[in-house]
């Protein structure tokens, strides 16, 4: 049965225990690590930071669909925030 995630304002429902969701996720991650890999670490820290805050922008949009990035970080790129929703998304999972 489908769980429901609830951040900043947002009902995403997710089944992990669902074949397709499971596949999607598991694709979502290992996109996310792709894109980590090539995460430049030179450059201005702005740069960095909106960078970082990317790869959470799009695993959310892999796993969601397009656009929910944007919904669940208002457009903001601030890497404390990513990995603070990043935390809650895991432990929500976890729970599942």
């Amino acid at each position: 049965m489908s769980q429901i995630w609830e951040i900043n304002g947002l009902s995403l429902e997710l089944d992990t225990e669902d074949y397709e969701t499971a596949q999607k996720y598991k694709m979502a991650l290992e996109k996310m690590e792709t894109e980590e890999k090539a995460l430049k670490k030179d450059g201005s820290a702005g740069e960095f930071i909106k960078n970082y805050s990317l790869l959470f922008y799009h695993l959310f949009d892999n796993l969601f669909g397009k656009g929910t990035g944007e919904k669940i970080f208002k457009g903001k790129y601030n890497s404390r925030v990513c990995d603070e929703v990043y935390a809650d998304f895991l432990n929500f999972v976890k729970n599942q």
